[in-house]
């Protein structure tokens, strides 16, 4: 596993890997660090209280055993590869799948899926091998997945230097005060519950999202966003900030008893990278059944005037 982390002001090492691993224990990060499996910047580092800073390099040796090991699971109808060629694969994720193995959840992913059908995968990341970005569990739409780890380390780069170009869709609650612009808001994790993350000075990360409203209700707006920074939760954590949370958010607003299970109305539309022969590529997912079910019971009912 590997940690690129930019302009990090002192901390200690095992507080920053417990804020940006949701998935490893502060006791599991304090041996791995007293055991000799991190390095920072290439340098080993063996006591957890030791301070970090600036621009970081972390790589983490976490060691499979049979408890590890990625076990299949036979629900391929979960997923959809709208896309494939030899280096990589395109699934549009459903809304309630998680993309890999986690805290709580070892089974029942898309990853677990993946190994099922015997996809060919990278395996740069052995504890995750072929994923190289993320999107929440209750968020649905496209996703990335590597089949070899030259084209893993290759579009590793675009995320890291911010071109892969990611369109989100959202239905918010209430309407927006302006119809498009920037949120400029830092996020880091939420005190209260280190699950979650908040916009915070403390500890927290430079980010910015932008919006453009596509269409209005009477208490909801129909917004396209694109986040510039990649922090977790980014535009479910900034809509929030604006007063805008998005519908049927479980963690950021409130349920609606029809969508029980649904998650956010949150989908991963639209994806731009450049693929191994240098040429750019774009692809789009469709909304799931629910969100369009949702879009045209508001479209019954009138709608704002921009």
């Amino acid at each position: 596993m590997k940690l690129n982390l930019i302009n990090i002001e002192p901390v200690r090492l095992d507080q920053l890997l417990s804020n940006e691993i949701v998935d490893l224990s502060r006791s599991q990060i304090k041996t791995l660090i007293e055991n000799n499996n991190i390095t920072v910047n290439g340098n080993p580092v063996s006591k957890p209280g030791q301070k970090v800073k600036g621009d970081l390099e972390i790589e983490i040796e976490v060691s499979l055993n049979e408890e590890s090991k990625i076990l299949p699971w036979e629900k391929p109808e979960l997923i959809d590869v709208i896309a494939e060629t030899e280096d990589y694969m395109i699934i549009n994720k459903p809304s309630g799948l998680s993309v890999h193995p986690g805290a709580g959840n070892k089974s029942k992913t898309l990853l677990n899926i993946l190994v099922w059908m015997n996809k060919e995968l990278s395996e740069v990341d052995e504890t995750r091998p072929g994923i190289v970005h993320r999107i929440d569990k209750n968020t649905s739409g496209l996703l990335i997945v590597s089949k070899n780890n030259e084209f893993h380390t290759f579009i590793q780069k675009q995320f890291e230097n911010r071109t892969v170009d990611k369109e989100y869709v959202a239905l918010v609650n209430g309407n927006l005060d302006h119809s498009n612009g920037m949120i400029d808001a830092p996020i880091g994790r939420d005190e209260n519950n280190r699950l979650l993350m908040t916009v915070t000075a403390k500890n927290s990360k430079k980010a910015l999202t932008t919006f453009s409203v596509r269409e209005r209700f009477e208490a909801a707006d129909l917004v396209d966003f694109k986040i510039l920074t990649g922090r977790t939760h980014q535009i479910r954590v900034h809509a929030k900030y604006i007063g805008n949370p998005i519908i049927n958010d479980p963690e950021y607003s409130t349920t609606l008893d029809e969508y029980k299970g649904f998650g956010q109305f949150l989908h991963s539309q639209k994806i731009t990278f450049n693929n191994m022969e240098g040429e750019e590529v774009t692809y789009e997912a469709p909304l799931p059944k629910e969100f369009e079910n949702l879009l045209e019971k508001l479209r019954k009912d009138k709608h704002v005037k921009n």
